[in-house]
């Protein structure tokens, strides 16, 4: 029976072209890989955005207190809309006080917080005996998730857990998580299913139990519940929860999402049954929410118990923060477009920015752990963004397949760095890599100025021994309403001289671009009109910022495009937002950007372009090398 089931399920998977996992698994790696949390501690050793002051919301939050002290319980009972509440919250504020302790032992090396960890694991699974009530299956789905994490992560990087407690922990899982979940809820609105799959591929994992692990995937691609990807959304992304309210349709994907990252994780792709049909749920949900319209079609779910008829506006534009990790896989990892899911993400992250900075200046009246109660939700904002942000890695055998083939294909194409702030990171280099068969890398980080940029400079750029550096910023330099991002003029001139300066000190051609246009309505439909009103209004600083830089490009003898005047002649370039770029206009800016850089690196005929500034192929073989049938200038 057992060999009939696993025949089935690998049926699926080919049907859906997605790989089965390996035989045996990798660990960690239920969200977080030994790469992946290499990857965020140099992140914030060489204190780069948006990872160091996610950090310091993350350190600075309750959970992740020495002090934190256990609330362990015999027996939790929870009842429907968490009435009765015996034990739940505590169950659940212990559970983020694991996870937070885990994360903050693997990134800082210290071993109070493993201990931590270790003190409140042990305690649950030294008691607890029972979850009862209706929401039980809830409760263990939402919080079996991080209490998985974190054992997980201590086990495979500490050996002061011993094997007796981690043998208790197991036992927990088995005789009291699992029986709970075994079946999921199929009748329930989605998200019940959703936060049990989660939970369910967790331990898998964390057990080395493949049958358990194959059971949770196969309901995910194939179950009859709400749950299961196929019932959740509908082609157009619409979801089982749609018409009920945007918090519960919100916890649905986001459980969802933490599904597919453990199986990918474990060499598994979710993230790309049915069509990228998960993506399509985020962009819909993260488009309504973030208030555009959106299709709606009357939804009935499993066995018609809910039958949602009308779009819900419950909640909306209550953000939850899940978006991190789905629009690193869609956007870094694959290279597909996620606009509604990265503004989103955007909007997630200065939020979190602005807490810390109010945090700063909050009177510490209220208890630590009272503040850290309160804001769960916006804590964990922060983490998405500290553990998930402009992540590569994962599905370590695919990605490293991808690796060699890129540097086999592309060993003699020169080597240009995409250096700036959001509007690099929406995706222009994907597109110049196209356009002038070149390697590109994406240095461009949300939010970032230029004086953010010349702190990570070094390792995002120089270190990468380029050819070519495009460089655009001033976006946030002129943000006068934020004192902490805005950079008077003259800085900013001279931070854009010491990057061109430093790049030409490495033999890279530059380009420097203007900042675009912004539209003044709906920009200040977010921002304080009277900053800026203050220095003369928003039309003259984005002059005064388009100004300098050009005059900067003439100093130093760069190349120079000029966004703020090639994209005003382009009204479709620009997205709802106001600021970013629209997929037509990332298309646009690679074409005026490929239009100044492929004569650069090309040397056409009639340029009056110095030799200093044009690269040459890198790891070059004998003989000639050609881009677009030009022969590049030795």
């Amino acid at each position: 029976m057992k060999l009939f089931s696993l025949l089935v399920l690998l049926c699926s998977f080919a049907q859906l072209n997605v790989s089965a996992a390996p035989p045996e698994f990798a660990h960690p790696g239920i969200s977080h890989t030994r790469a992946s949390v290499d990857f965020v501690k140099n992140k914030i050793a060489s204190g780069d955005e948006p990872w160091a002051s996610a950090f310091k919301s993350v350190q600075g939050s309750a959970y992740a207190n020495l002090n934190w002290q256990p609330q362990q319980r015999a027996h939790i009972e929870r009842g429907p809309s968490n009435n009765p509440n015996c034990g739940c919250s505590e169950f659940s504020d212990d559970a983020s006080a694991a996870y937070h302790h885990a994360l903050m032992w693997s990134l800082t090396g210290k071993e109070a917080h493993a201990k931590k960890t270790a003190e409140i694991l042990n305690a649950w699974s030294e008691t607890l005996r029972t979850i009862s009530n209706h929401d039980a299956r809830l409760l263990v789905g939402m919080e079996g998730y991080e209490y998985c994490n974190a054992a997980e992560l201590l086990k495979y990087s500490w050996t002061g857990w011993s094997k007796a407690d981690q043998k208790q922990f197991e036992k927990m899982l088995r005789n009291v998580f699992y029986p709970i979940i075994e079946d999921f809820y199929p009748t329930a609105n989605g998200n019940w299913d959703a936060s049990m799959m989660q939970t369910m591929l967790a331990m898998g994992v964390y057990l080395d139990d493949q049958t358990m692990f194959d059971r949770g995937v196969d309901y995910y691609l194939n179950g009859n519940g709400n749950g299961a990807v196929r019932n959740y959304f509908k082609p157009s992304g619409q979801c089982q929860e749609t018409g009920r309210d945007q918090a519960h349709t919100q916890m649905g994907l986001d459980f969802l999402a933490c599904t597919c990252e453990i199986a990918w994780n474990q060499g598994l792709d979710l993230y790309g049954a049915y069509d990228n049909r998960l993506l399509k749920g985020f962009e819909y949900t993260a488009k309504y929410n973030l208030g555009f319209d959106v299709p709606y079609e009357s939804y009935r779910s499993f066995e018609g118990r809910y039958h949602y008829k009308s779009i819900s506006s419950e909640s909306r534009g209550r953000l939850r923060p899940m978006y991190e990790k789905v629009l690193n896989h869609y956007g870094n990892r694959k290279g597909l477009q996620a606009e509604f899911t990265g503004l989103a993400a955007l909007q997630l992250r200065e939020a979190s920015v602005a807490r810390l900075q109010s945090l700063a200046r909050e009177s510490d009246s209220r208890s630590r752990r009272t503040r850290g109660r309160r804001s769960r939700r916006n804590r964990s904002s922060a983490l998405g963004t500290l553990m998930f942000c402009a992540q590569a890695t994962g599905n370590s055998e695919s990605n490293e397949a991808e690796s060699n083939k890129a540097e086999s294909n592309e060993a003699e194409k020169p080597l240009v760095i995409c250096f700036g702030d959001s509007i690099t990171n929406r995706g222009y280099y994907k597109t110049l890599k196209k356009l002038l068969d070149v390697e590109t890398v994406n240095a461009g980080v949300g939010g970032n100025s230029t004086a953010k940029g010349l702190r990570r400079i070094s390792t995002d750029v120089l270190e990468k021994n380029p050819d070519a550096v495009v460089v655009l910023f001033g976006t946030n330099d002129l943000r006068v309403d934020a004192e902490k991002v805005y950079v008077p003029l003259k800085k900013y001139k001279a931070n854009l001289e010491t990057i061109i300066t430093r790049c030409q000190e490495k033999n890279a051609i530059v380009v420097l671009c203007t900042l675009p246009p912004i539209n003044q309505e709906i920009y200040f439909t977010r921002h304080e009109r009277e900053s800026y009103d203050a220095h003369g209004g928003l039309a003259k600083l984005i002059t005064s910022y388009r100004d300098a830089a050009r005059e900067v490009a003439e100093a130093k003898k760069v190349a120079l495009v000029d966004l703020n005047v090639l994209l005003a002649k382009e009204p479709e370039w620009l997205s709802k937002d106001g600021v970013h770029p629209s997929k037509t206009g990332t298309e646009l800016i690679a074409k005026h950007i490929a239009a100044a850089l492929g004569l650069l690196l090309a040397k056409h005929p009639g340029t009056d372009i110095p030799d200093s500034q044009v690269a040459t192929p890198r790891k070059k073989k004998q003989g000639n090398s050609h881009i677009q049938g030009k022969e590049v200038v030795k």
